[in-house]
């Protein structure tokens, strides 16, 4: 059921391109979509239940037609429900030895607008000659399979997105579901990932909070040594919250420690990272990351992989860091731009996750970084950790001081004036 002060519907337009244009906004309505979900039962029960909220809730949206979960029992996999339209009576049980099943199982989601043979009429003949698409939906002790079909054929990039974003949303809420009180242990294995305190860099002073919405979070920060006189400050939140955007996280957080080093660029490290978080179990979220590298000169290197744009104050201006890259995760390939900053004397760098400006109060106003910037400006004359500690009390106050609906982190770096 629907939390206590959650935040009223995500209002958005229709159309499968805007969806696409907004990838945390998906995941949170997918979210909602499935709150509803009675999860007193677990396994195919609970996933026939949210397929059912998915397709009434994007049946006009995305066109779907039709869609059937098959769950395995050994090697065969048996219709268990079906939601929409019929144009024929589809098999009962489909072959998991077959080579369009192994497709299926091996590569997560198969997508028919690409004209992948999988589900053709030739293939699996269960979704006739409409376009089509399936979802490899895996437990510690289950499988199911998810068969999709649309009454029309719609932009393949944004179907394709939208497909394994359920995917993700699904096999989270499956997971959360079944582990149940294991999530607290997780919350202690998430906390140890996090830092111990504040790193010391000669000529700064650096302070971070995270809050997750939940036991257990997609958001992390992290501070790595890189020499003497370089820091490496990274903050990155994973799609969704709770216990699937936490393993994500986890990824992120231990390959960005295995990578972190004097000799590798910036761009190589997140394409390196970009590649674990695409071809691990929970690849089909997205993780926004921003790494820079923090000279005690003041010169930092970064790359801003989809996160929103850090605030840079100095003196009575402000800017927002470039941005310009993709998220993790979607494309196995992308490349990455490094872009650079000069941080001065007496200015503040202030990196956040969407937790933050996307709070919202009664009316359903967000947080947004105009009020962040203020908050981080009138504070700026205190220390690192009173900077952060006004920022959260004032997105906190603005929210009503009601329990936070998003992972919230924090990252504040001050670098001291010089000696006059």
């Amino acid at each position: 059921m629907r939390r206590p002060g959650a935040e009223p519907p995500i209002q958005r337009e229709s159309g499968d391109a805007v969806l696409l244009r907004q990838p945390k906004t998906l995941y949170r309505l997918l979210e909602r979509v499935f709150e509803a979900v009675d999860d007193r039962h677990g396994g195919r029960r609970l996933l026939a239940w949210c397929l059912r909220e998915f397709f009434g809730a994007f049946r006009d949206d995305l066109g779907l037609h039709g869609i059937w979960l098959y769950s395995a029992h050994r090697n065969r996999f048996h219709l268990v429900e079906h939601v929409g339209e019929r144009d024929q009576s589809p098999p009962e049980t489909l072959d998991g030895a077959r080579p369009e099943m192994r497709a299926i199982m091996e590569r997560g989601v198969v997508n028919t607008r690409e004209q992948d043979a999988a589900l053709a009429p030739g293939g699996l003949g269960v979704t006739g000659r409409r376009p089509a698409a399936a979802l490899w939906i895996a437990e510690p002790r289950f499988r199911h399979v998810v068969l999709i079909s649309f009454a029309h054929a719609s932009e393949p990039a944004a179907v394709d997105f939208v497909l394994r974003t359920l995917r993700s949303v699904l096999s989270a809420r499956i997971l959360q579901n079944r582990w149940g009180d294991s999530i607290r242990e997780a919350a202690e294995i998430q906390r140890g990932l996090l830092p111990k305190a504040s790193p010391s860099l000669r000529g700064y002073d650096i302070a971070a909070r995270s809050i997750p919405a939940e036991d257990v979070g997609g958001d992390l920060y992290d501070f790595l040594p890189i020499e003497p006189t370089t820091l490496g400050v990274a903050i990155a939140d994973a799609s969704g919250h709770g216990l699937g955007a936490a393993l994500v996280a986890r990824d992120v957080s231990v390959g960005l420690r295995m990578g972190a080093r004097p000799e590798t660029k910036v761009t190589h490290l997140l394409a390196q990272l970009n590649r674990v978080v695409h071809a691990s179990g929970t690849a089909n979220s997205f993780v926004s990351t921003f790494y820079g590298e923090l000279d005690t000169d003041g010169h930092m290197i970064y790359v801003n992989a989809g996160h929103p744009a850090p605030l840079l104050l100095y003196g009575r201006g402000a800017r927002e860091l470039e941005q310009g890259n993709v998220v993790l995760g979607p494309q196995p390939d992308a490349r990455f731009r490094r872009r650079f900053a000069r941080i001065e004397p007496g200015a503040v760098l202030v990196l956040y996750t969407d937790g933050i400006i996307e709070r919202q109060d009664a009316t359903g106003d967000l947080f947004d970084v105009h009020r962040l910037r203020e908050t981080a400006r009138t504070a700026s004359h205190g220390t690192a950790e009173q900077i952060v500690d006004s920022i959260f009390d004032a997105a906190q106050r603005f929210g009503n001081d009601l329990a936070w609906e998003d992972d919230a982190t924090v990252v504040v770096v001050k670098r001291h004036q010089l000696p006059s």
